[in-house]
Order: C-alpha cells, then sequence, then structure tokens
C-alpha cells in the first residue's frame, strides 16, 4: 500500500510471488509492482483486497505454466468488477 500511496500516477504490473515481484521491480523501477498472499492456487481468496488497484493502470502479468495463466485470468476478472 506504500508503494502505490507513494506513486499514484504509477503503473501498476500484479504478478505471482514475492520473487517476481523483486525481479520485476529491478527491470520496471517506474512501476508499483505487486503480488497477493498464498500463490497461484489462491489468487482469488475473498480476503485480498483489491480496491487499492481501482482506477489505476493496471497489468496483469502470469508465470508461464497453466497455473499461473489461470491465476492471472482470476486476478483480471477481479480487477474488471472493480471499475
Amino acid at each position: 500500500l506504500e508503494k502505490l500511496a507513494a506513486a499514484p500516477d504509477a503503473n501498476v504490473l500484479v504478478v505471482e510471488g514475492e520473487k517476481t515481484v523483486d525481479a520485476a521491480e529491478a527491470l520496471l523501477p517506474d512501476w508499483v509492482v505487486v503480488t497477493w498472499p498464498g500463490g497461484a492456487k489462491r489468487a482469488g481468496r475473498k480476503d485480498t483486497d483489491w480496491t487499492p488497484l481501482r482506477a489505476r493502470r493496471v497489468w496483469v502479468w502470469p508465470d508461464a505454466d497453466d497455473v499461473g495463466k489461470s491465476a492471472a485470468l482470476t486476478v483480471a476478472e477481479i480487477l474488471e468488477g472493480l471499475r
């Protein structure tokens, strides 16, 4: 949340996992990179608050496997519902 507040106009990238956040931050220093807790199979859990991403420019980047793609689609659907 601190990163989002500090960069209100930055693009946001949603990725799977903390290691991927770290790698993406190194490659995209002007973006805010976030993930959700619990890994791919928990992408749609109800206790993750996605509302801080409402009205932001958000990209969802899946891991390159079926589970990762499914998680990315789940997150994208959740974010679409915030519009």
